[in-house]
């Protein structure tokens, strides 16, 4: 999975300026807290108002930087190589998450 990651990212600086690369990346959290929300029961996710706060100051840097940014037509295979990376990401992680939250091992010592 690491390397499958890693090649998307090198992939996508082909393709992408390092700008769009940290934007896009930063709205990964914003995928894993849907991913979150929907797996896990023993642990859900509690929002604050410091962390709706901080999700909403996100979604409006990505927004904003879309906007601005304007061609986003010649790094469509460059955002496609980060989305399968972003998911990669958040897909490992809150699968570590989830065998170390909800289906907890049992070591008797």
């Amino acid at each position: 999975c690491f390397v499958a990651m890693l090649t998307c990212s090198m992939l996508a600086y082909s393709f992408c300026t390092l700008t769009t690369v940290v934007v896009v990346g930063a709205a990964a959290p914003l995928i894993g807290l849907l991913v979150e929300l929907v797996i896990f029961r023993r642990s859900p996710f509690v929002a604050t108002w410091h962390s709706l706060l901080s999700i909403f100051v996100v979604l409006l840097g990505v927004v904003m930087y879309g906007l601005g940014q304007g061609s986003f037509r010649t790094q469509y295979l460059g955002l496609s190589f980060l989305t399968a990376k972003m998911l990669l990401a958040v897909l490992y992680q809150t699968g570590q998450r989830f065998l170390m939250v909800e289906q907890p091992v049992d070591i008797d010592t």
